[in-house]
């Protein structure tokens, strides 16, 4: 027999007297106990793991909807804000219209009477920016 094949008969000679050695049975015993309790370890470690990864996705997904949400908001307020400048701009040049007609009639009224100024002094000299105080 080759010293290799004659090495392995007598290590599992070795081992199989060890196994009827009391100590050696609670040694395997505690180290099979450690296994198993490393084994379910690991296991509870693999849920938590993938319990915070299903949490973490389902936190990306709210979060990407509330991201939406806040971007239709935006664009909603952005359209508003448009619409109401567009129409103070009409307004203004509405007011502006207006002042000048009101001052021509004034003109008018001035020449055929002879008389100062009819408008309060206010609205007589306007300019742009007292007209956007308005």
């Amino acid at each position: 027999m080759p010293d290799s094949a004659m090495s392995f008969v007598q290590d599992h000679k070795f081992v199989s007297s060890l196994s009827d050695d009391p100590q050696h049975q609670k040694a395997e015993e505690r180290k099979q106990k450690r296994m198993l309790s490393n084994r379910e370890s690991a296991r509870r470690s693999r849920m938590k793991k993938q319990q915070h990864l299903d949490d973490l996705q389902a936190q990306l997904t709210q979060l990407r909807l509330e991201n939406s949400a806040l971007i239709n908001r935006l664009h909603d307020v952005s359209q508003y804000y448009r619409t109401i400048e567009e129409q103070n701009n009409l307004s203004r040049s509405l007011v502006m219209d207006l002042l000048s007609k009101l001052q021509a009639l004034n003109d008018i009224l001035q020449q055929q009477a002879g008389k100062g100024p009819l408008l309060n002094s206010r609205f007589s000299d306007s300019n742009p920016v007292e007209i956007e105080k308005l």
